[in-house]
């Protein structure tokens, strides 16, 4: 019996039990202020169609990662200037990158604490920070 997958960052199949959190404090404006040579508050405003930050997260109970997915998630994030297609259940976001400006891009904790790393390792409270181009 296949899984159907409701959760993909690009061909990356990730766990369906993932929460999406998508910034509620993202307006999606900008706004700048400048002078005038008279001395006049001039304002301009323009609609943003990129930016707004989207992140995956996992907790102690759900959204565990194995190790090798893990690294993919790493290996992922350093591709300079990739752009990807995120899949989140009937949501698709055609064009998403890593969040850099808010390191670490890709976060998780081993569940269990043995001092290394292995094959066989799952990780928790996950997080995986994107943002919308």
């Amino acid at each position: 019996m296949s899984q159907t997958h409701y959760v993909k960052l690009g061909n990356t199949v990730l766990p369906n039990d993932l929460a999406l959190q998508l910034a509620r404090e993202w307006s999606g404006m900008q706004q700048e202020q400048r002078r005038s040579i008279g001395g006049h508050n001039i304002l301009f405003t323009r609609k943003l169609y990129a930016g707004r930050p989207i992140t995956l997260v996992g907790t102690e109970s759900t959204g565990y990662i194995q190790n090798e997915l893990y690294a993919e998630l790493l290996g992922l994030s350093y591709s300079v200037g990739a752009v990807f297609s995120l899949t989140y259940y009937g949501l698709f976001f055609p064009n998403v990158v890593f969040r850099h400006i808010d390191s670490p891009v890709v976060f998780g904790e081993q569940i269990i604490q043995h001092g290394g790393v292995y094959e066989d390792d799952y990780y928790k409270n996950v997080q995986i920070k994107l943002m919308e181009v």
